[in-house]
């Protein structure tokens, strides 16, 4: 869900600088391709006019237009704009300086991609091997999974514990969430990657569970790239 934030062009200035500033990731979405990461470059001067340079994300097709571009400074809500491409190169995207600053709520079942080797550990009930998997995408009500399980999962398998534990930039991981309870809802073959299963996991969680799982989805440094 998405309310005004700001259409202050001095505050939006700021924000941008010190996204820029910082080399944080933010998400990109473009003509339904679904969620790409990527940099904001630098606020460019070319004859008379202000250009916003950011780095275009590997696989984006030609784009007159960012639906949208997410990102997360401390202290702030998540925030994102819509800003119309006017150049575009192998390697970059020249938009304009967007006219409105937008706030996200962030919803229950709002799916993110965690950093690459972030993975999952866990035991299903009544079995005794380890199961670890790569994260695929996490929420507030749950996680998708993929890899080699040691046991056969079906639907409707209670799995715990299952510890969470989200890679930091350079693979270091950067946090850890045990999770008591949780149950499978889907199982399906990852496509293109034979003998690699998929699960949809489903978390049951405390207050105190619930507590540390938002604070890992606000939390920018554990997504994008």
């Amino acid at each position: 869900m998405k309310k005004p934030w700001s259409d202050d062009s001095r505050e939006i200035t700021e924000v941008i600088n010190t996204l820029v500033n910082a080399g944080k990731s933010v998400a990109l979405c473009a003509n339904g391709e679904g969620t790409m990461h990527t940099r904001l470059l630098r606020v460019h001067y070319h004859r008379g006019q202000l250009y916003l340079l950011v780095r275009r994300p590997s696989g984006l097709a030609a784009t007159s237009t960012i639906h949208s571009l997410i990102f997360k400074l401390k202290g702030m809500p998540a925030l994102g704009f819509t800003c119309r491409v006017e150049k575009e190169t192998e390697n970059l995207l020249a938009a304009a300086l967007p006219e409105h600053i937008f706030q996200l709520e962030l919803r229950k079942e709002s799916r993110l991609r965690p950093l690459h080797g972030s993975m999952a550990t866990f035991f299903i009930q009544e079995k005794d091997r380890v199961n670890i998997c790569l994260i695929e995408d996490i929420s507030r009500g749950g996680a998708r999974l993929v890899g080699r399980p040691k046991h056969r999962i079906s639907n409707g398998d209670l799995i715990g514990p299952c510890t969470l534990s989200f890679a930091g930039h350079k693979k270091r991981i950067s946090r850890e969430i045990t999770i008591n309870t949780a149950s499978v809802i889907r199982t399906f073959q990852q496509a293109g990657k034979p003998g690699h299963l998929g699960l949809g996991l489903r978390f049951n969680l405390s207050p105190q569970e619930k507590a540390r799982i938002d604070e890992a989805l606000n939390n920018s440094n554990l997504f994008g790239d």
